[in-house]
């Protein structure tokens, strides 16, 4: 897509003006701008590392439309994943938690004295 020489918007390039400033198409602005900013391989290795953080630096102007679809792609999987493994330790905790409520219900009626057994006086 083509930019506006006078107001730096884009404006699709069937256009002969720009339709934000109404300024004529000239050379200039037959020029499509390509994305300036490329991926390091730091970028990409934090991104992969920690994708809730680094993974939004590439909706920042300038990087291509596959960086910021792998980078947002990547942080969706590993969302997912987190939350897949989260619900699945919910799941195998809550047997557990059952069973230690279980296990202190019938303790607390073992250690509380009853009625028939005769208490020992001195």
């Amino acid at each position: 897509m083509p930019i506006c020489h006078h107001c730096q918007k884009h404006f699709h390039s069937s256009l002969s003006l720009c339709p934000h400033c109404l300024s004529p198409r000239t050379q200039q602005t037959l020029q499509t701008t390509r994305p300036n900013k490329t991926m390091t391989p730091a970028l990409a290795l934090a991104i992969f590392l920690l994708p809730l953080i680094f993974a939004w630096f590439t909706l920042q102007k300038g990087y291509s439309d596959l960086s910021k679809t792998l980078a947002i792609s990547w942080l969706g999987v590993f969302v997912f994943s987190f939350l897949l493994n989260l619900s699945s330790v919910n799941a195998a905790i809550k047997p557990i938690s059952s069973a230690i409520k279980q296990h202190h219900f019938h303790s607390q009626q073992f250690d509380q004295p009853t009625n028939d057994e005769p208490s020992i006086q001195k």
